[in-house]
């Protein structure tokens, strides 16, 4: 296979829209419930893109499958594990 070819398969693979880089530690942590470790692992896809591209809790909700209601206990359960810290910022409108 050519270098070519080859890129032109990667173009059409499940990374062409991105991928992420997730901590073991994270993901090996029995006290992180399968939901935060989703969650977490999602956020990650977002790592080194401008601030704006950050999800909002409508998008976040809508792509996870996930109530607006828990995404917040499930950021802090992240954050009480040392996995995510969380800076609120005020809104730019």
């Amino acid at each position: 296979m050519n270098e070519e070819n080859f890129f032109e398969i990667e173009a059409r693979s499940v990374y062409a829209e991105g991928f992420a880089i997730v901590a073991a530690k994270v993901m090996r942590d029995k006290d992180i419930s399968t939901r935060a470790k989703g969650l977490y692992s999602y956020l990650m896809t977002f790592v080194g893109q401008p601030a704006s591209a950050w999800p909002d809790l409508d998008r976040v909700s809508n792509e996870m499958g996930l109530k607006k209601t828990e995404i917040p206990a499930l950021l802090a359960e992240l954050h009480s594990h040392g996995s995510i810290s969380i800076e609120i910022k005020e809104a730019i409108r």
